[in-house]
């Protein structure tokens, strides 16, 4: 709908206003009777010849109330929520407040090792070879890969 949208503004309004030239405002609404300017006009028209007479005197009251509205963000910090926004009691945040309590480092500072050999021939931590995969899988054998920080 977007890109329908985003072709009809690029490509066909530009040929239409071409094809329509100075008649683009010739013609009116059904709804619009002749000589009726509507009540729209004198809705918006005073406020907009105020402004367009005195655009500075109108741009500082304006100015002003969006400063006042803005204010409360002054204050502001952006950051990334940590395991600190769980609850106390939570117990993944126990896990998260011991490791950055009790292990030095960072994810900036963390080093991937690629093993490059499928799992089943790759060693595993008991010093032999990983378990195969199950019978009957045709699927290959996902690559390991570790993170550790140094």
């Amino acid at each position: 709908m977007v890109a329908l949208a985003a072709i009809g503004t690029l490509f066909v309004m530009p040929a239409l206003l071409k094809v329509l030239g100075h008649r683009v405002n010739g013609g009116r609404p059904p709804w619009v009777k002749p000589g009726h300017t509507g009540a729209r006009a004198s809705l918006w028209g005073r406020p907009a010849r105020t402004v367009m007479r005195r655009p500075a005197l109108t741009a500082l009251p304006v100015l002003a109330v969006l400063l006042l509205a803005a204010s409360p963000l002054l204050g502001i910090t952006f950051g990334t929520p940590d395991e600190r926004v769980l609850p106390e009691g939570a117990e993944s945040r126990q896990v998260a407040a011991a490791l950055r309590e009790n292990f030095n480092g960072s994810d900036d500072a963390a080093l991937h090792v690629v093993i490059d050999q499928p799992l089943n021939k790759a060693p595993s931590s008991e010093g032999g070879p990983a378990p195969a995969p199950a019978p009957g899988s045709t699927a290959e054998p996902p690559y390991a890969e570790h993170s550790t920080r140094v």
